[in-house]
């Protein structure tokens, strides 16, 4: 059970080049499900809430050829009845990704045809 909220917004910049991103969000959750690792068991942490903060950027370095993306959240998740940080969350989260297509065919490529009607 859970209830949230985000706000964001998005700039495009350098004509269509780049594009940035920025979302705050928070959530309340109630009767959170976790799996100890310790003990290879789940068990309930009752009451927890996240928030945080989002940013993100897409720039087209070379037409066509190179775009690089990056991203980078924060985020405070915590136990509400022991004020605790909840395990396996990360506080910060960095991504950075560059994408190299030497020929547009290969964006355009959307894989194997399992079944057709």
């Amino acid at each position: 059970e859970s209830a949230g909220v985000d706000a964001g917004f998005d700039q495009i910049l350098f004509d269509g080049r780049a594009s940035l991103s920025v979302t705050a969000f928070a959530n309340r959750i109630d009767n959170l499900i976790a799996f100890d690792f310790a003990t290879s068991r789940y068990f309930n942490v009752a009451k927890a809430k996240t928030s945080g903060i989002e940013v993100a950027a897409d720039a087209e370095i070379w037409q066509d050829l190179l775009r690089l993306k990056a991203a980078y959240t924060y985020l405070d998740a915590k136990d509400r009845n022991t004020g605790l940080t909840l395990s396996r969350t990360p506080e910060h989260v960095a991504r950075l990704s560059l994408a190299v297509t030497p020929t547009p065919r290969w964006s355009e490529w959307s894989g194997p045809t399992i079944c057709s009607a």
